[in-house]
């Protein structure tokens, strides 16, 4: 569809042609990096690993939108990707030099529109904190902020002790515990009013799921590295998983800490410092490493706990949500 705005500039939206869209795609996400200093991977590898996320159709689920003056180079692209049945994550970006004229909300619409054919009753999207100009953008199109997601890191210098647990309370790692029904159970009750995560969705994380899970990504799902807590009664009291993300190119794995979850009830106590030592010290196995804590929908509190231990922000964005049925 060919679109004219008040600045007289005429605009195609498309479905994405991997066969002819890649070469500009590739260059468009350059040029956006080089504008916003995001730290995105912008490499080709990286446009290309984003064609293969699980679920995901390129052909059906993301729209590119080109200019009459300039055919040869992508001026905008947006995306929608169904977090779960419930939930699509979408995003828009446009070429720096073509902002504000109309593009990115004609994309934006197109990916919603697609979200809502596809049956999720929410749309997210996150924006870096410091992006004031993208907050406007999703909260003048029905988006309301939602959540907060850091992403944090601690040196090699950075102690890691070994945690005091309060009185009753005992860690145990998947490995020992042998049991996904119980990992479920310590998911849905940490993450389920944390927004950003699946288990938002009452009913989709249970044992056949984490077991696919699983199975598909063996390397991010280590059992020695999975931790849950429980409590004096023997109830599960919150959940922690740690895991070594391969290496890329010319760089070693990254040591990384998945967003401690504590369950309502337990959280007075702080758990989330005992479970984040707990990842840390299995992380590094006697070795200093620098280690990055990804957490998403987590209290003030708890981000106040992560810095105390020494870790330092990295990347702070806000989750905005659009209910759309």
């Amino acid at each position: 569809m060919a679109i004219r705005d008040g600045s007289a500039i005429l605009f195609v939206v498309r479905p994405f042609d991997r066969a002819t869209d890649m070469p500009a795609f590739v260059r468009l996400r350059r040029e956006i990096e080089e504008a916003d200093r995001s730290g995105n991977d912008v490499s080709e590898q990286a446009a290309v690993s984003t064609l293969a996320w699980p679920g995901h159709d390129p052909a059906r689920d993301r729209w590119t939108a080109w200019i009459e003056a300039d055919p040869e180079n992508m001026a905008g692209y947006a995306f929608t990707w169904a977090q779960s049945p419930e939930r699509s994550i979408v995003y828009s970006a446009v070429r720096p030099d073509l902002r504000r004229r109309g593009i990115g909300s004609r994309l934006l619409e197109a990916v919603i529109i697609r979200s809502v054919e596809a049956g999720s009753a929410h749309a997210t999207s996150a924006v870096d904190a410091s992006n004031e100009a993208g907050g406007l953008f999703l909260s003048g199109r029905g988006f309301t902020p939602a959540g907060e997601n850091r992403i944090m890191k601690a040196g090699a210098d950075v102690d890691s002790p070994e945690p005091v647990w309060p009185a009753g309370y005992t860690a145990r790692d998947l490995a020992s515990v042998g049991d996904l029904h119980m990992l479920a159970e310590a998911l849905n009750g940490s993450y389920g009013d944390m927004w950003g995560h699946t288990e938002n969705s009452p009913g989709i994380v249970d044992a056949g799921y984490l077991q696919r899970e699983i199975e598909t990504r063996p390397e991010l799902h280590d059992p020695h590295g999975v931790f849950m807590v429980f409590g004096p009664e023997g109830d599960v009291a919150g959940v922690v998983a740690a895991f070594r993300r391969p290496a890329g190119p010319g760089r070693e794995p990254d040591l990384v800490i998945d967003s401690p979850g504590v369950l309502p009830r337990h959280r007075s106590l702080g758990l989330q410092k005992q479970l984040t030592l707990t990842a840390m010290r299995w992380l590094r196995k006697g070795r200093p490493a620098p280690i990055a804590l990804e957490t998403f929908g987590d209290s003030p509190e708890a981000f106040g706990i992560y810095a105390g231990l020494g870790f330092e922000i990295e990347a702070r964005f806000i989750e905005y949500c659009r209910k759309l049925q």
